[in-house]
Parts: structure tokens; C-alpha cells; sequence
């Protein structure tokens, strides 16, 4: 792509183009999870608001090595994505998640409803109103604001538990 010659001053320039990026990993992800949208909706809702408070209940005890145990997937593809392959980097992820642990007064559930996401293969269950709609329902009171954790799951095969994912 080539830049075109700017001649005065702006305060940003805008191009439009594409591109093919190359990148010497390859993320799977929920790419070969089941599909969702195939099972019972209401079963799948209990099964997602089970682990909905299973992951509160890790929040709420401050539970950093069940955090950690739940999310691995998770942070193993964002860590890789960002090319994070030092233990220096994983150090600093469990230094920041500590700290959002520590300044958590309560946590708590809100109501929401069940979304599919992905053609089928993520779940999630989202604050469906008021001034909180579409954040995750795990909210935890820091003082001065709340902070929300959503949960993203996906079923690696028939019949496995519901993991998180991205």
C-alpha cells in the first residue's frame, strides 16, 4: 500500500485497504467445538448458569488458582496471539489478576439471558436490560465502580464440559 504525500498539517490521515496477515502460530479456539444451537436450549442455559456460579463462587473466594485452572485455555491463545511466551509475562497476568482480586468487595450474579455466539459454538449469558445490557453477569463491586467478568464457553467435544474459550 502507498502513502499518499500529505502537503499540510492534519490531524490524522484515514486509508482504507486489506490485507493477508502471515502469523507462525494458528489459534483453534472454538473452531472445532460442537454446535450449540443444536442441544436443548433450556438444558444448555442451566448447564451455562451452573458454571456461571461455579466461576463467581472463584471470584468471590478469591480462588486465584481455580481462576487460573478455569482460564488456562484462555490465556494460553491470548498470551500466543500477543507473542507473550516469557514467564515474565505470565507472572505479570497473575500479578494484575491478584490485584483485581484484592480490590473486589462482593461478588455477585446478575440476570440475563443466554446468547449464542460463533454460528453456535460459544455461550454466554449477558445482562439483557437496564444500564448494565450485554455485560457479563459475574459483577464484582470495587468501591467507586463495578468490574465484570464474562465467560465465553464452548464444548470441545459431545458430551465434555462447557470450557471457557476467548
Amino acid at each position: 500500500m502507498k502513502l499518499p504525500k500529505v502537503t499540510v498539517d492534519v490531524p490524522y490521515i484515514e486509508l482504507k485497504g486489506e490485507f493477508e496477515a502471515m502469523v507462525p502460530y494458528e489459534l483453534e479456539g472454538w473452531s472445532k467445538g460442537m454446535d450449540l444451537s443444536k442441544e436443548d436450549p433450556k438444558k444448555l442455559e442451566e448447564e451455562v448458569l451452573g458454571r456461571m456460579k461455579e466461576i463467581a463462587s472463584l471470584y468471590q473466594n478469591k480462588d486465584i488458582e481455580g481462576l487460573v485452572r478455569e482460564q488456562y485455555k484462555r490465556m494460553q491463545e491470548v498470551d500466543q496471539s500477543y507473542y507473550f511466551n516469557t514467564k515474565k509475562n505470565s507472572e505479570e497476568l497473575l500479578v494484575e489478576l491478584q490485584e483485581s482480586l484484592n480490590e473486589s468487595k462482593k461478588t455477585e450474579l446478575l440476570e440475563g439471558k443466554m446468547k449464542l455466539m460463533a454460528n453456535g459454538k460459544l455461550v454466554t449469558i449477558l445482562v439483557d436490560k437496564g444500564v448494565f445490557f450485554n455485560e457479563g453477569i459475574i459483577r464484582t463491586d470495587i468501591g467507586d465502580s463495578y468490574a465484570f467478568y464474562p465467560q465465553y464457553f464452548y464444548r470441545p467435544s459431545l458430551g465434555a464440559k462447557l470450557e471457557i474459550i476467548r
